[in-house]
């Protein structure tokens, strides 16, 4: 790295990696894309219950780190994301498609899915903001969703106040595919 440029740090956003076996794929992209990035962080966002972070599942190669968002930060279901929730045009056109154009049976649920949701999305945007972005000037942050799960929502929501860092977020089967656990 040349004196004065800045470093690139991928941070990723898994599900349980390294310490669940859920996603042995991304064990063998790993390697990858420490070869590309100056620093490598995970993050394993949504930890199953009774999966233990007392031993990796899956061995990390030098100088990727693991971070614990959970100590640092709790997703708030308070009134003030309520209200940004209810009051944003965004949520209520995913509300719209959902009713109208998934036509799920339990049109309650769904509404509470949406909100809950969104929501969380909120959380994480504020999340992201305050734990990565504009911490270090010597960075460029890089953002990767394994899931498009509510982080991918929360980096949206950046993206849409004008956040110009690369956002990413993988698309798998269930989570372009919604409908197929409606039927």
């Amino acid at each position: 790295m040349k004196q004065g440029q800045k470093k690139n740090h991928l941070i990723v956003f898994l599900s349980n990696f390294p310490f669940g076996f859920g996603e042995p794929y991304f064990a063998s992209e790993l390697p990858y894309l420490v070869q590309v990035f100056d620093k490598v962080s995970v993050v394993p966002a949504d930890l199953t219950p009774g999966i233990s972070t007392e031993t990796m599942a899956f061995p990390l190669p030098p100088g990727v780190n693991v971070l614990d968002w959970k100590s640092d930060f709790l997703l708030k279901f308070n009134g003030t994301n309520l209200v940004k929730a209810v009051l944003s045009t965004g949520f209520w056109k995913e509300v719209k498609w959902m009713l109208f154009v998934l036509k799920p049976q339990d049109k309650k649920l769904a509404f509470k899915i949406a909100l809950m949701s969104w929501m969380r999305g909120q959380s994480y945007a504020t999340y992201l903001q305050s734990a990565f972005l504009d911490q270090d000037l010597n960075e460029n942050t890089f953002f990767y969703s394994y899931w498009c799960t509510d982080v991918s929502l929360g980096m949206a929501m950046l993206k849409a106040k004008g956040r110009k860092e690369t956002m990413v977020s993988r698309i798998h089967a269930w989570d372009l595919y919604i409908y197929r656990d409606w039927e």
